[in-house]
């Protein structure tokens, strides 16, 4: 049962769209149009099933009709949907900005310890890929250099579940999309 409420959330709030693409600007705008659209669509539903008006014709005109008349509604639960996603998306980011400079900071105070920063910075990886920003513009060079670093693939290997497949299919992704940034800014 859990599985299938899992797929029904990923579909309604569009989580889906991150496997295919990072987190950002235009993903978060998707994924709130489609979400509004899908909430909009069972608010209406739930009022033409109901019966609180009577209804001429099917659900789907309903549906059309209403959106044409309650355009403050959409507009309200769009609003409402892009402001949660944009929050955890800033939340995310900020995380992964403030974790960059602990582990800076500590390489710098402790720079002797690299098991532990290797482990470190493999977690950092992790929380990148989780988060769906291991191949934005920002965090990419990072994660492109720290898995070149002694210790981290095996760091990651070790702790991430599944790992060594999972470091295939990240490192061949984090090369593709560093190689486009690094064309991308030699052509400017």
């Amino acid at each position: 049962m859990l599985g299938i409420w899992g797929k029904a959330i990923s579909l309604i709030s569009g989580e889906f769209l991150l496997n295919k693409r990072d987190n950002g600007g235009a993903i978060i705008a998707l994924r709130s149009l489609l979400c509004s659209t899908m909430l909009f669509s069972i608010v209406i539903s739930v009022r033409y099933l109901s019966g609180e008006s009577q209804p001429d014709g099917s659900l789907f005109s309903y549906i059309l009709s209403n959106f044409t008349s309650k355009t403050a509604w959409f507009g309200a639960i769009f609003a409402a949907v892009y402001a949660a996603l944009y929050t955890r998306f800033a939340s995310q980011w900020s995380y992964m900005a403030n974790l960059y400079n602990q582990i800076k900071q500590a390489s710098l105070s402790a720079p002797d310890n690299k098991e532990c920063l290797a482990e470190w910075k493999a977690g950092f990886i992790e929380d990148a890929e989780y988060l769906h920003l291991s191949h934005k513009e920002n965090f990419v060079s990072i994660v492109y250099a720290w898995m070149r670093e002694e210790g981290v693939r095996e760091a990651y290997i070790k702790y991430t579940p599944g790992g060594e497949e999972r470091w295939k299919i990240l490192s061949e992704g984090v090369n593709r999309r560093y190689q486009e940034i690094v064309r991308e800014h030699v052509g400017h």
